[in-house]
């Protein structure tokens, strides 16, 4: 029996080839576009807006994403960590370690982050992309 989920492909040999490449090309030129270095995600774009005129430790960004959405919203530093390390690599933002805290609990050193002209460039050109999203008309026929 026929699987009904599975779709046929009624190409002839050449012509799948040749659909087969285009999508390829598409695929392709998709990827080029994302990997370059001031493509960001959004929770690349929502770490940046965090770090947009300050500079705050990873323990830091992680409570502004908790209290900012009620609580409703947790960032744990397993998946912090992995996306500032991105950024940093694709010179979005800087580093600094810190000597430990002077306050009485002490503590280990910390690693804060900021946001490079390059990072606040990349913020502003998701920004103003997201409001030509909302602005789009489709063209009429």
């Amino acid at each position: 029996m026929k699987n009904p989920l599975k779709r046929s492909n009624n190409l002839i040999p050449e012509q799948a080839g040749q659909a087969k490449n285009a999508d390829t090309q598409s695929v392709t030129a998709y990827r080029d576009r994302s990997s370059t270095d001031d493509q960001i995600s959004p929770l690349e774009e929502e770490v940046l807006s965090t770090l947009l005129g300050r500079e705050l430790y990873g323990l830091q960004i992680c409570e502004a994403f908790e209290q900012v959405s009620g609580g409703k919203r947790r960032m744990s530093v397993g998946t912090l960590y992995p996306v500032l390390a991105r950024l940093e690599k694709k010179g979005l933002v800087s580093s600094r370690m810190a000597s430990r805290p002077t306050d009485s609990r002490g503590g280990a050193r910390r690693k804060y982050f900021q946001i490079t002209r390059r990072g606040s460039h990349a913020l502003a050109e998701a920004d103003q992309f997201r409001k030509q999203l909302c602005e789009w008309q489709p063209a009429h026929a």
